[in-house]
């Protein structure tokens, strides 16, 4: 008979390694107070979370920027109400905080990619500041790549997974949003990470290796990801990267 390996754990070291497990798990995440917006259109209220505290534990980064963090998740700068349907940004809505401790929200208000091809064609239409134009944009690059962004090392929710089908519109949709951030981004700083990945998810794989070339990395992350980016675009992969899991 096969024995298992943890009878060749001592029972104390097991025991310890099991309350350790257990409290960072519980520790990781501690909800705060509701933030309770008011959508613009309608003016029906909608509970988010927000959070005391959380941790880096299982989570994961993509080389399009977008981190997955399950002990700290974010909230969705784009928002869906509940009761007219209608789309907003978070960042221009009315909101309070709940004045109970106790009276805290699970909801991020994550929208799947339907939801967000929904939204992005709405709100396109509206009178967006340049942060809201920005932040609309890169919020649809994440969720386009959801579809791309499987993992073997976590189970990723459900808005991330629900709506996996890409049709040819919807990659002439990316690639609109792709020349545009690329304008954006070119126009508002130095060479970075997330010009060269939009070049290179485009396709133009001279222009991202032009930048790389061109960005300083500071840190051990950003070597890394600099490395990791070069490689792809040098050997003319366009394909979405997982750089890091913790």
């Amino acid at each position: 008979m096969v024995k298992s390996n943890l009878a060749l754990i001592p029972p104390k070291i097991f025991f310890i390694g099991v309350f350790l497990f257990i409290f960072q798990t519980l520790s990781a995440m501690k909800p705060g107070p509701a933030l309770i917006v008011e959508c613009p259109s309608c003016g029906a209220e909608k509970s988010l979370m927000t959070l005391i505290s959380g941790n880096s534990f299982g989570s994961l980064l993509w080389s399009d920027g977008y981190q997955f963090a399950p002990m700290a998740p974010t909230l969705s700068p784009v928002q869906k109400c509940m009761d007219c349907n209608s789309y907003f940004m978070l960042i221009s809505a009315p909101y309070r905080y709940s004045e109970q401790l106790s009276d805290y929200s699970l909801e991020t208000g994550l929208l799947s990619y339907n939801e967000i091809k929904e939204a992005f064609i709405e709100l396109l239409k509206t009178d967006l500041s340049p942060d809201e134009e920005l932040q609309l944009r890169l919020e649809f690059l994440y969720r386009f790549n959801d579809a791309f962004r499987d993992s073997e090392n976590i189970s990723l929710p459900l808005e991330l997974t629900m709506d996996k089908e890409r049709e040819n519109g919807d990659y002439t949709l990316f690639q609109i949003n792709l020349k545009k951030l690329i304008s954006i981004i070119e126009e508002q700083s130095p060479p970075s990470l997330l010009l060269a990945e939009l070049y290179r998810e485009m396709g133009d794989f001279d222009q991202a290796i032009s930048v790389l070339r061109d960005f300083v990395a500071i840190g051990k992350m950003e070597n890394i990801m600099k490395s990791l980016l070069l490689h792809n675009a040098e050997a003319g992969n366009k394909n979405l990267i997982l750089i890091d899991s913790v």
